[in-house]
């Protein structure tokens, strides 16, 4: 019978990776990197010690022969890892549906209990609504959040003009975004992602900029108004593409499109750079504003998590034995009290009233 063994990546693995490539599956959200397969920096990473290292890669082996990986970005800071892709096959193992939700369900498992230890509290992921990496996310346990949308554009368009109220983000706006995304935000999926004001904290200056003091991009804008901010929109750019991600109060949903194409044109983002935005289910009717400005449908993901539990200690405090205290009766009048202990020679033992 096979023998199927988990462990985290080791140094001697790298070549045996190169060959699990009849499946792969991108987890992370779609455009935050640009391949399902850590790169050999990645990978190389992986094996260096927990503290030193950025991602984490856990592979199976079966009869000894690596035929299967998960890899992982932990965010420290945040308490969560996101699952960054899924691989399977192998020279001798066939990396059929069944096949690869055995192996997926059993590293993804194994991950969360690895996770747990270390003190990540949830795990992330996306994934279509059908296939063996959504049926191995179901079997580890990942519940589902909401269902998003992703709107593409090849190319930005000319200069745009500035939604009234715009601007760059300042330190003093992370608590009104905070308060922004709990008013659009349902309740179910903000206790799953339980995001805390930190994340939308402007990013440091890189060294080169203090250095020579330059000023820093931009990479996020709020539309602020007389009833405070309304709208925020922040972007992560990386290898020719940028993700947009937006939060904008009901009220003002009609300039969304216009909001996100000005700030991405002021944020400095390439004419050609294929601009993405996130669409949540629960704001879908922001779809057709951006297909108007542009925008074409992409693809649709399920966001996933999975919340880990860790070993905990349950110190039990010694409560001291109460002591009765008689009722200051006759002698041999029935009481409420039940004594424990023998009653001692000489005096009559309480008994409880029928």
């Amino acid at each position: 019978m096979p023998t199927l063994a988990i462990r985290p990546l080791k140094p001697r693995d790298l070549i045996a990776m190169r060959h699990v490539n009849q499946r792969r599956d991108r987890l992370d959200m779609p455009g935050a990197i640009d391949s399902t397969q850590p790169d050999l920096a990645g990978q190389l990473l992986a094996t260096i010690p927990a503290n030193l290292r950025q991602e984490r890669v856990y592979v199976a082996l079966v009869d000894g022969e690596l035929c299967a990986y998960v890899s992982f970005r932990p965010q420290s800071s945040r308490y969560r890892w996101d699952v960054l892709g899924v691989a399977a096959g192998s020279p001798r193992l066939d990396a059929t549906d069944d096949v690869c939700v055995e192996l997926w369900s059993a590293l993804l498992e194994y991950s969360v209990k690895q996770a747990g230890e270390i003190g990540a509290k949830r795990l992330f992921a996306t994934v279509p609504d059908d296939g063996p990496a959504h049926d191995s996310l179901r079997l580890a346990g990942f519940e589902r959040i909401a269902r998003f949308m992703i709107l593409a554009r090849s190319r930005l368009p000319g200069p745009v003009g500035l939604p009234e109220g715009m601007r760059e983000q300042d330190d003093s706006d992370v608590w009104s975004i905070h308060q922004l995304y709990h008013h659009v935000t349902p309740r179910a999926v903000q206790f799953a992602e339980a995001l805390t004001s930190a994340v939308w904290e402007l990013p440091q200056r890189k060294i080169v900029r203090r250095m020579t003091a330059m000023p820093p991009r931009p990479t996020a804008f709020v539309l602020d108004t007389r009833n405070g901010v309304q709208a925020y929109c922040g972007f992560h750019v990386r290898r020719g593409s940028a993700l947009a991600r937006l939060l904008i109060s009901p009220e003002y949903r009609a300039q969304a499109s216009a909001f996100v194409l000005a700030a991405a044109s002021e944020a400095g983002v390439d004419p050609n750079c294929r601009l993405r935005v996130v669409v949540p289910d629960y704001a879908s009717e922001l779809v057709s504003g951006f297909e108007d400005a542009g925008f074409e449908f992409e693809l649709e993901r399920t966001a996933m998590v999975r919340h880990t539990t860790a070993p905990a200690v349950i110190h039990t405090r010694l409560a001291p034995i109460p002591a009765d205290v008689g009722e200051r009766v006759p002698r041999g009048i029935p009481t409420y009290v039940r004594n424990a202990r023998r009653a001692a020679p000489g005096h009559g033992a309480s008994v409880p009233c029928a």
